[in-house]
Formats: structure tokens, sequence, C-alpha cells
């Protein structure tokens, strides 16, 4: 009779792996490079780029890893190019229509798509772990009836090659820079943005270089029931705590 007991257990035991096993998803992965970015000592790129490679259907996101690459492949160090900051924004279009964005912002509480974002970071990038452990994922690729889900990647780096106070530039020290903001504004967004320039080192040469954006994905196919879906959320410390929908007022980012 123990036997017999043993026996069954054991064959009950069996079963219930064989059926966790089958159950088991497969971990896929990725890796894309964003377009080129065409870059000299001390110039600043702050771009946006639409329908950029990703992977497609329903699905779950585990990761997103980013790092900054040359056209060989190579990482490229902080220290000669700064990625101030990057995001992976979401949005949808008419099937069949218009390219027209309509943005598919996360679940934060900013106003408007201000840091609407479902992935982004800055120059921590490369020591940030953004794998999500089961059951849980970024649940994409199941857009209202009609519509097709596409992807936005913004990046903004800054090439500190030859710059005559490289954290000045890092930080966008208006004064470095070849722009003029009044008002207080010493420092910020607003003095580097795309095309703007830091002050280079009078006699530095320095030819311009190809940067691109690797960014590998990792995902499992989409199983209701079977994962619990992770919203994301960005606050702001700057956040007034007003709405109109304009940028203003909240967050001030």
């Amino acid at each position: 009779m123990g036997h017999q007991f043993t026996r069954a257990h054991l064959l009950l035991v069996l079963i219930i792996a064989s059926a966790v096993a089958s159950r088991a998803h497969k971990l896929k992965s990725a890796t894309f490079l964003s377009p080129e970015l065409v870059l000299a000592p001390g110039s600043v790129t702050n771009t946006f780029h639409y329908n950029v490679d990703f992977p497609t259907g329903h699905i779950g996101i585990k990761s997103f890893h980013v790092e900054p690459v040359d056209s060989s492949g190579r990482p490229i160090p902080l220290y000669d190019t700064y990625l101030h900051h990057w995001a992976l924004n979401r949005y949808v279009i008419p099937k069949g229509g218009s390219d027209s964005a309509n943005f598919v912002r996360n679940d934060g509480i900013c106003q408007g798509n201000i840091l609407g974002q479902h992935y982004g970071s800055g120059s921590e990038t490369r020591r940030t772990a953004t794998f999500l452990p089961d059951p849980y994922a970024i649940e994409i690729g199941n857009p209202e009836e009609g519509f097709e889900e596409r992807w936005m990647l913004g990046i903004h780096a800054i090439d500190t090659r030859g710059v005559v106070d490289g954290q000045g530039c890092r930080e966008c020290f208006c004064e470095l820079y070849n722009v003029t903001i009044g008002g207080g504004y010493d420092g910020g967004l607003k003095c580097c943005e795309d095309g703007d320039q830091c002050r280079v080192k009078l006699g530095f040469q320095g030819r311009k270089r190809s940067v691109y954006l690797r960014y590998t994905v990792k995902w499992v196919d989409w199983v209701d029931g079977e994962f619990l879906p992770v919203k994301v959320f960005i606050a702001d410390v700057t956040d007034t705590g007003e709405r109109d929908m304009t940028e203003t007022t909240g967050c001030q980012v």
C-alpha cells in the first residue's frame, strides 16, 4: 500500500511539473540600431525618430537596454559623447490613413504627453537594470481596432570632445553655448537643443563621426491570465500640481 501511494504521488508530481513546463513562455530578444546621428566636437543632437524598428504582435516587454555605439558597433565612452537622455514613446496611427501620430502615454500624472514615455534614461543607462521578473511585463501590441502601433525614439546627446568645460557642457550651462536665453535662465534643456554648439578649445581639431543608439528588447508572447501588466508612472520633482494641459503649469521637466 505504501509503495503504491509513493508511486501515485510521484506520478502526480511529474504530471504537475509537466503542466508547468508546458506553460513556460520563451523569452525572445532582438537588437536594433537607431538612425544615424552625426556629431562634431561640441555639437548637440536632440532628435525624434518615428517608426523605429521594434518587435510586433501582442507581447509583454520584459526589458529594454540601450547602448551608444560608433559605426563599428563599439561602445562610446560618456566622456566623448554624453548621453543626456533618451525616451521611447508609443503611438498609434489609423490603418490606411495619415501618418499623424496619436501618442499613447504611460499612466503617469504629468500634463499632456510630458514625460509620457514607456522607457527612458540618461547617462546612467549602462548600469540600470530594467528586467521585469515573472509574472510581470509591459503589455503592448494590442491597439484599438483600426489603428496600428508604432514607436518613437528621442535621443539627446552632446559631443564633448575638445570642449572648454566638459561638466558645464553636459549640464547645459547657457554661457557655454551659442544661445541667449533671458529671464534668469542660466542652464537647462533650452540651452542645448538640437543643432546648438558648446564652446570648443581654440585650435582643437576633431572630425565629425557617426553615433547610433543600439537597443535590445526582450519580450514574451502575451497570454491573458498568465502575466500581470505593469503600469508605468513617471513623476517630476518640478511638478506644480496645476493642470491646464500646457507646458507652463504642472510638470516643468
